[in-house]
């Protein structure tokens, strides 16, 4: 595919511009507006339009289509799904594990770098279906609120905390029945399975983790069972990137008789 040039780009902004009565003001910014910056192949256009009202524009995007063919959103495969899932749970338990050693950072990063656009995706493919994927959600969704019932996108919005890890507890319980909804609504529309029991696990797992004291120095307790003990010991360090049921299979499975701390 050829590229434009920066006068076709430039020309092609402006005439857009001047073509639209909505539109007021253009304006560069970026790395192109500033002159001690070296120019290079990956410089893109930041380009802002100052216009007269905005709800014409954010209720059809077919106004960009000026610039190009707007990229739409993919119908993801039974993998890409399966995947997915085991993404967001798996990275929740990381979550967890930065939370109660009162990492802030790496809570923060695991939660909001990785969970987050985890979610994204899921709302995307959520947006997707009912749009037939014919419509961009945009970039990190910028355009959700376009697409997301009203309550999603409260619920959405309620997953953002604060640096109190308690908030971010909240953040994180927010977050997980967002997904969960998102991610069943997207398999009963395309055909395909939910992992249920991931799902049931690791919130268990999770509400555990919560209720930890912070000088436990085991995730679970050694009990009595019929004529022996069960030691279920599970440490962080087992918390290697494998799916979800292969770490509670290996580590025992043992829900009816764990006792927690």
């Amino acid at each position: 595919m050829k590229s434009r040039t920066e006068t076709e780009m430039m020309n092609m902004i402006l005439t857009a511009a001047k073509d639209d009565d909505r539109v007021r003001a253009v304006i560069l910014n970026g790395s192109r507006a500033n002159p001690n910056v070296k120019k290079d192949i990956f410089q893109d256009y930041d380009i802002v339009y100052i216009v007269r009202e905005m709800e014409s524009f954010t209720c059809d995007h077919s106004w960009v289509d000026v610039f190009g063919e707007q990229v739409m959103m993919k119908m993801p495969d039974v993998k890409e799904f399966a995947d997915l899932c085991n993404e967001f749970w798996w990275i929740k338990m990381n979550v967890s594990k930065g939370l109660w050693r009162r990492e802030l950072t790496y809570a923060m990063f695991m939660h909001e770098q990785i969970n987050r656009n985890v979610l994204i995706t899921m709302l995307e493919w959520k947006a997707g279906i009912a749009a037939d994927f014919t419509k961009s959600a945009g970039k990190a969704g910028k355009y959700h609120p376009d697409f997301l019932p009203a309550g999603d996108w409260e619920q959405f919005q309620a997953t953002y905390s604060d640096a109190e890890f308690e908030h971010i507890w909240d953040a994180l319980f927010t977050m997980c029945p967002l997904f969960r909804n998102t991610a069943i609504e997207v398999a009963e529309k395309l055909g395909f399975e939910y992992p249920f029991e991931d799902d049931k696990r690791v919130t268990g797992f999770l509400k555990h983790v919560r209720r930890l004291p912070e000088d436990a120095n085991s995730i679970y307790l050694k009990i009595p069972f019929l004529r022996g003990f069960f030691l279920v010991i599970i440490q962080f360090k087992l918390f290697e990137s494998r799916p979800i049921h292969h770490f509670f299979q290996k580590n025992g499975d043992q829900d009816a008789h764990q006792q927690p701390v």
